[in-house]
């Protein structure tokens, strides 16, 4: 790998993997919808940027072509559950017919490898758990899942149909150092909690569970798929530990000294009850689960302590 495309640049994973694969020499290149994004100096400084939208087949073609890109991280989406409950159709464009631009692009300029940003939310909800990768992917009540789901049929549709080596990386909930997505729930919760104001808790999901997966093992989880991982496979990031929103939401109380209580509020969407992936099939790539839950915590809260006035962090 010398040079790489990253959709999804300037968001919380895209500038985790731009730092870590800059650092390693190679061409790092941006794709960024938005002009005024925010950035992180010792991360976007360093990589090249291109402004145009996932929905635009041309401007991903052009990329390729004129930075001789060899691998695909696509990482861009709608990524909130919320909006694209709202807002469906913007949802589908993006997050399929932008992964069908993304690999048809990839295709016709002939880049070595892609990896492609799926979800836990793919499988849409079975009661047995763990979700290993022979699950069939499937519809949901909600667009982001569905999305999803058809994101990673149509990456192997490509990978069979096309011989593009594509492969697909299922995560669950994401955080640690430098996510600013503040309707996430552990940044939220940060920042609410070091403010001592109560951090909010959506009715009824308390005591639904999840895997929270620290960002560091999720980039190496990237970066292990991108070496290794097979034509059309899809590949499980999972092994932090899995835990009730409760009790995530207790432990940063916890971390951060807050003396509020957690504060129910109202919600308008629909969350899958116990969801959690294996990840045996990734780990014999090679791939660990380095940081778990309580650690990746602690680490996620230091940070926010150390740089919520830098980047004027407030909800």
């Amino acid at each position: 790998m010398k040079s790489a495309l990253l959709t999804g640049f300037n968001g919380f994973l895209g500038t985790a993997l731009a730092r870590k694969l800059s650092g390693r020499g190679v061409r790092v290149v941006g794709l960024v919808r938005d002009r005024n994004f925010k950035t992180v100096p010792d991360v976007h400084s360093k990589c090249s940027v291109v402004y145009g939208d996932l929905q635009d087949v041309d401007v991903i073609r052009y990329s390729l072509s004129h930075y001789e890109i060899d691998t695909i991280f696509h990482l861009g989406a709608m990524t909130i559950l919320r909006q694209s409950v709202v807002d469906p159709m913007t949802c589908y464009r993006t997050n399929v017919m932008g992964t069908v631009n993304v690999l048809e692009a990839a295709r016709q300029v002939g880049v070595k490898k892609v990896v492609v940003a799926s979800s836990d939310k793919a499988y849409g909800t079975y009661d047995e758990l763990p979700y290993v990768e022979t699950f069939p992917v499937q519809s949901s009540p909600d667009a982001y899942s569905t999305s999803k789901a058809c994101g990673d049929l149509i990456t192997q549709s490509y990978a069979s149909g096309y011989e593009l080596d594509a492969s697909i990386v299922r995560a669950g909930n994401i955080y640690g150092p430098g996510d600013l997505n503040l309707s996430r729930l552990v940044p939220r919760s940060t920042l609410k909690c070091l403010a001592d104001d109560p951090p909010q808790i959506y009715r009824g999901v308390g005591g639904y569970k999840r895997e929270f997966m620290y960002i560091d093992d999720v980039v190496d989880a990237y970066l292990v798929v991108q070496e290794r991982g097979l034509p059309g496979e899809a590949y499980n990031v999972g092994g932090s530990g899995f835990l009730s929103i409760i009790d995530t939401v207790d432990k940063i109380v916890n971390l951060t000294g807050c003396t509020k209580q957690p504060e129910i509020v109202d919600k308008d969407f629909v969350e899958i009850k116990e969801q959690y992936l294996d990840s045996t099939k990734i780990e014999s790539l090679g791939w660990e689960c380095k940081v778990k839950i309580d650690e990746g915590l602690e680490r996620a809260v230091e940070w926010y302590k150390k740089y919520q006035d830098v980047y004027q962090l407030r909800v």
